[in-house]
C-alpha cells in the first residue's frame, strides 16, 4: 500500500476521481424535495458533519501529487475552493450559500492541513 501512495499516476487518478465526485456532490442542481427521497433527508447535525468532511481528502491528494507544495498552500487552498463552491451554488436550483457551509468546508481542509505539516515536520527531524 505504502510503494502505492508514492505512484504519482496513481495519486493523480485518486485526485481526480475526488474532484469529479465533488463536482457532481456539489454543482447539480438539489433533487425535487418530494415524495419518499424526501422523507430520508439528512438531519442537520448530519449535514454539518458531512459539510466538515467535504473537503478533508483534498489537501492530502494534493500534497500526494505535488509533494513540493508549499504547506502554507495547502491551507489556502480548503478556504479557497470552499469559496468558489458556495458562489457558485448561489446560481445552480435548490442549492443554498451558507456562511457555515464555508466555515465547515474550510474548516475540515485546514485540520488535514495542519496533519500534513506534522507529518512532515516529524519527517525532516528524522
Amino acid at each position: 500500500m505504502k510503494a502505492l501512495l508514492h505512484n504519482s499516476h496513481f495519486n493523480r487518478l485518486l485526485l481526480s476521481l475526488y474532484l469529479v465526485l465533488l463536482g457532481y456532490v456539489v454543482l447539480t442542481p438539489a433533487p425535487a424535495q418530494t415524495g419518499f427521497l424526501f422523507s430520508l433527508q439528512i438531519s442537520w447535525l448530519m449535514e454539518k458533519v458531512l459539510n466538515f468532511l467535504l473537503l478533508m481528502p483534498l489537501p492530502i491528494l494534493v500534497f500526494w501529487v505535488k509533494r513540493e507544495m508549499r504547506i502554507s498552500s495547502l491551507f489556502l487552498l480548503g478556504p479557497i475552493v470552499s469559496a468558489v463552491i458556495e458562489t457558485i451554488q448561489r446560481w445552480i436550483p435548490g442549492r443554498f450559500s451558507t456562511w457555515s457551509d464555508f466555515l465547515l468546508n474550510s474548516s475540515g481542509a485546514i485540520l488535514i492541513a495542519l496533519l500534513v505539516r506534522q507529518s512532515r515536520l516529524r519527517q525532516s527531524q528524522r
